[in-house]
């Protein structure tokens, strides 16, 4: 689920550790990353210079690969509510 996704790309960028999600929100009827998971994704992949791979809506794996964290000012919009 989203939350999953969230926690697991959250922690590869504090450990610097590239991580590989399989199976992104299966058995969902609109599974894979909607534009909320995608956006969180980017913010990451943005303040840590993060390599995303498959990062698109609709895709269920990613492959991320992040750097050292940068500071800085961010802004994410996931223009929906979620």
């Amino acid at each position: 689920g989203g939350q999953i996704l969230r926690n697991s790309t959250a922690l590869s960028v504090l450990l610097e550790i590239p991580i590989q999600v399989e199976k992104i929100r299966a058995g969902r009827s609109q599974g894979g990353l909607r534009p909320q998971h995608l956006t969180g994704i980017q913010l990451l992949a943005q303040l840590s210079e993060a390599k995303l791979h498959n990062g698109n809506i609709g895709a269920t794996e990613i492959f991320f690969t992040p750097k050292t964290i940068r500071g800085g000012n961010y802004l994410a919009d996931t223009k929906t509510a979620g």
